[in-house]
């Protein structure tokens, strides 16, 4: 009797146990609710296993442990849904915060498991989590050999906590640590993958939705400033000052005996003049600081280069007689002398070289930015 009562007891404390284990994971269970618009499944593992729900565009909807590891670092994942990169990323950085990546290497499978939709691409989308894998690993300089298969089956049915079969035909891997991603990639799946390549463009080579690459871009033709195929702007293109006019200013100084004397030149491309006129520093020409003061506060005084200055003679207007321009090089002919400049930008004009007289005993200033006005 006493080892039929052992029996018994042993009996009942096994099933009481049998059910504390299921209600746990019933209540484990039900803390995942599958987003309902799901397009396909696809099963991340790296130790820890994850399952992202995908529409049809590749945007995750939700993410799900898929076994204990899982479970232990899911609150560490800082991104469950949007966009899959940023969302495997998360992932990543959580299994190697929790301590699942050693030897600072790691092997992950990508599987698709589930698909709901047959519009899905599972090469593209196989593809393109296998990039954020990488990437993801690489971030934090871990090397980490990616293995990709296509498997669509209903993953309901598999073992929460399995891991994907290897693929009949070769795997697809790549290393998080290398430089460069390989320009031609063929997935694993039943069929051989067949690349259609859209056409170059100017800054593409051709492209397969797969990834892979041929040839190289077409590269910009600028005519005028535009790509004649494109569209896009040269971003070394001047409109020629024939069309834009205007007038350009530029301010210098020079040393003028004892004293510093600054000249203001203003090329006045429309009307077909260069207009003129100098001063000195202010404290030469007021003679004291409050005087200097003064001309400040009554806007008498600038301030260029670092100190104050005065109008101190009359100026004077020399008549454009030709404009030359050659490329980024500008002369400019007056009946006073010429001045040739660098198109240094879209609005600046820099003097590389003048004629003395020119608006100064010296001729202008090598090295003065005009600027348009």
């Amino acid at each position: 009797m006493k080892k039929i009562l052992a029996v018994i007891l042993a009996l009942l404390l096994g099933l009481s146990l049998t059910a504390c284990g299921k209600d746990k994971a019933d209540e484990t269970a039900k803390d995942f609710e599958k987003p309902e618009n799901y397009a396909s499944v696809i099963l991340v593992t790296i130790n820890p296993q994850f399952r992202l729900y995908l529409d049809a565009q590749g945007t995750v909807l939700a993410v799900e442990p898929a076994n204990d590891d899982a479970e232990s670092i899911k609150d560490k994942i800082t991104v469950q849904n949007g966009d899959i990169e940023k969302v495997v990323e998360g992932i990543v950085t959580a299994v190697n915060d929790g301590g699942f990546v050693k030897d600072n290497a790691a092997t992950v499978n990508l599987s698709v498991v589930e698909v709901k939709d047959d519009k899905v691409d599972t090469e593209s989308v196989l593809q393109k989590t296998q990039t954020a894998v990488s990437e993801g690993f690489k971030k934090i300089e871990v090397k980490a050999e990616v293995i990709i298969k296509v498997e669509e089956k209903d993953e309901a049915d598999a073992p929460a906590d399995s891991k994907p079969e290897s693929s009949s035909s070769e795997p697809t891997s790549s290393t998080a640590s290398s430089k460069d991603q390989p320009s031609s990639n063929t997935t694993s799946s039943n069929e051989e993958h067949k690349h259609s390549f859209k056409a170059a463009t100017c800054t593409a080579a051709k492209t397969c939705s797969c990834g892979a690459t041929e040839g190289s871009p077409l590269g910009h033709s600028y005519t005028n400033g535009l790509c004649s195929r494109c569209g896009a702007k040269d971003p070394d293109y001047k409109t020629p000052l024939s069309q834009k006019g205007g007038k350009w200013e530029g301010i210098y100084w020079v040393n003028s005996g004892d004293t510093k004397m600054f000249y203001k030149a203003t090329v006045f491309l429309d009307e077909n003049y260069i207009g003129y006129g100098g001063g000195g520093l202010a404290i030469d020409i007021m003679g004291s600081e409050q005087g200097v003061q003064e001309a400040i506060n009554n806007g008498e005084a600038f301030l260029f280069d670092g100190e104050y200055w005065l109008a101190g003679f009359g100026g004077g207007h020399a008549t454009i007689e030709s404009v030359n321009e050659n490329g980024q090089t500008v002369i400019i002919k007056t009946d006073e002398g010429s001045v040739t400049f660098t198109r240094t930008g879209e609005t600046t004009l820099t003097v590389t070289a003048c004629d003395s007289e020119l608006v100064s005993a010296q001729g202008i200033k090598v090295g003065t930015v005009f600027n348009l006005k």
